[in-house]
């Protein structure tokens, strides 16, 4: 079955693929940034690379949201987002060693992309539906 976004345009002029596609290179070339640059360099030619990449988060966010509103089972949708951050953690450790925070490590941007997932969901009432709004505002909080 075809994706819903393949197709079809966003707004006018580019579809659902050619976004990913500016997505994934965008984020090849703040890669090809950390690996030819590594460390704060502040020299032109690295910043404008990092800049390039920060394209992406954005539209991964955007795409995890289209998948939460077209995907037919939200739960699995999850599921399947925390699976592929579990497995996909274990790498990401080994050849990260940068950490934002002494002693703290970081991990992918796929956790807060299932956050978000969840978060939806908390929202949406797909999770707990009969607690008040408040309180489901406050849960969002916490993630």
């Amino acid at each position: 079955m075809e994706s819903p976004l393949s197709s079809r345009t966003l707004g006018k002029g580019l579809s659902g693929s050619a976004l990913k596609i500016i997505a994934v290179i965008a984020m090849t070339i703040d890669h090809a940034a950390w690996l030819l640059f590594p460390g704060f360099v502040a020299e032109p030619v690295p910043i404008i690379m990092h800049v390039i990449g920060r394209i992406t988060a954005p539209v991964m966010m955007f795409f995890i949201s289209e998948g939460y509103r077209y995907t037919r089972d939200r739960k699995k949708y999850l599921e399947r987002l925390l699976i592929f951050a579990v497995i996909s953690h274990i790498p990401y450790a080994m050849f990260s060693s940068f950490n934002f925070i002494p002693g703290i490590p970081t991990t992918s941007v796929i956790w807060p992309l299932a956050i978000g997932v969840l978060a939806l969901m908390t929202d949406q009432g797909d999770i707990m539906p009969n607690i008040k709004p408040w309180q489901r505002t406050a849960l969002i909080g916490i993630y």
